[in-house]
């Protein structure tokens, strides 16, 4: 039984580490890390904090 529950977890966990790879794929096609870098710094900027 708890091998089942186990297993299931386990599907779940991978399915949802798929997903993130996807969104963080098509996301980095918009949205590349540079251009996010420049972008914090930006708010860092503004925000001095």
């Amino acid at each position: 039984m708890t091998i089942i529950l186990y297993h299931f977890i386990f599907l779940k966990l991978h399915y949802l580490n798929v997903q993130l790879k996807t969104l963080l794929k098509n996301s980095s096609h918009l949205f590349t890390y540079p251009h996010f870098h420049l972008y914090t710094e930006k708010i860092s900027r503004f925000n001095p904090s």
